[in-house]
């Protein structure tokens, strides 16, 4: 498969009718995308309508989730802050093509807990924990509750992001959403991330909308971009809109992005595309050892040990524990992550991207 799904998307955002044919390689290239909806739209085929009736189905019900699970936290008087789709979704011409898979809200790691004993006390079922964030499932939809915003390895990240709300504004009672600027920010630095593991064309669209839709300071963010080691990845993705929209949404050099669209096109979201064979290597191995091992996040210590995570004397008996239980349970996972390597091709792609 080609670019053809960037054509489609060129012409949906132009407002025109696609150029190329409606294949069933294309069909699955935008489903692998989470571009089903976009493509009903473009082409109003019937083959498509139950994909883009379900996308409209099941955002109107993650809005109704997101109002209920901030009306609950307003309730208790715990600051949320809303993030990514449950964000950005309002700017789409039409919501039903801003695919989503969950509900982001950022709390304060002292609120992190209680947080979650409300949620359960009012129909959540508690899920999984990684090392940001615990998963909470209401009606078979799911919640991520961070606690931070990033991984522990992205230190430059966890740095300029360690207090969320000095970059928000309240909404609603003890609601809050980031300003324009730092949304904007926030969801480039979350796009990297994805990328290293692969990610599609669904981040560029929302990329257009907020840089069409909402008011920013360009010259601001470019500033505050630099600082973070993202400007590059900026300038990428200002010159691929450029390719697919015909619009120059910023005043930076025009070039060639050829090999960053075909990345995005072999990815899909989130990579699922590009690793079918689940064959995804972490940026810094080491790192990411490291802190698995030794858990170094206090809110992540306390989730996986209740009693032993909140007094640092215990600390080497969790660690003698954490230690034997990867050995035990999850050795073939380090071991594919240690030894599956990056070639230079791949390696020089990524300095060319920004990530």
């Amino acid at each position: 498969m080609g670019l053809e799904l960037v054509s489609v998307i060129s012409s949906y955002l132009k407002h025109e009718k696609p150029s190329v044919c409606l294949t069933s390689a294309l069909i699955e290239d935008a489903k692998d995308q989470g571009l089903g909806a976009l493509l009903y739209a473009s082409y109003n085929d019937d083959r498509l309508k139950s994909i883009y009736f379900n996308s409209l189905i099941l955002q109107e019900r993650f809005i109704k989730l997101t109002k209920y699970t901030s009306n609950l936290l307003n309730k208790y008087q715990i600051k949320h802050l809303i993030i990514k789709g449950s964000i950005l979704y309002k700017l789409y011409d039409d919501i039903a093509i801003r695919s989503r898979g969950d509900i982001d809200i950022y709390v304060s790691p002292k609120d992190y807990e209680k947080t979650l004993e409300i949620m359960i006390k009012n129909g959540f079922i508690e899920g999984d924990t990684c090392n940001h964030h615990t998963i909470m499932y209401y009606n078979e939809l799911e919640v991520e509750i961070h606690f931070t915003l990033f991984e522990p390895t992205h230190h430059k990240l966890l740095k300029y992001f360690k207090n969320p709300f000095d970059f928000a504004t309240n909404k609603d009672n003890y609601m809050y959403e980031f300003k324009p600027d730092y949304h904007f920010i926030y969801s480039l630095a979350h796009f990297k991330n994805h990328l290293v593991n692969g990610s599609g064309f669904r981040y560029l669209l929302d990329f257009y909308y907020m840089l069409t839709k909402t008011q920013l300071d360009l010259d601001f963010i470019k500033k505050e971009l630099a600082k973070i080691d993202l400007l590059k990845l900026y300038n990428n993705i200002i010159n691929a809109l450029f390719e697919i929209s015909g619009v120059a949404l910023d005043n930076v050099e025009h070039y060639d992005v050829s090999f960053f669209l075909n990345y995005l096109n072999e990815s899909g979201t989130y990579g699922f595309k590009r690793h079918k064979t689940n064959d995804m290597v972490p940026k810094n191995k080491f790192r990411l050892i490291v802190n698995t091992l030794f858990m170094s996040n206090k809110e992540y210590r306390i989730k996986k040990y209740p009693h032993l995570g909140r007094h640092w004397f215990f600390y080497p008996i969790m660690i003698i524990h954490r230690l034997l239980y990867l050995l035990t349970h999850k050795l073939k996972s380090l071991f594919r992550i240690v030894f599956r390597v990056r070639d230079k091709e791949e390696k020089e792609l990524f300095k060319k991207i920004g990530i």
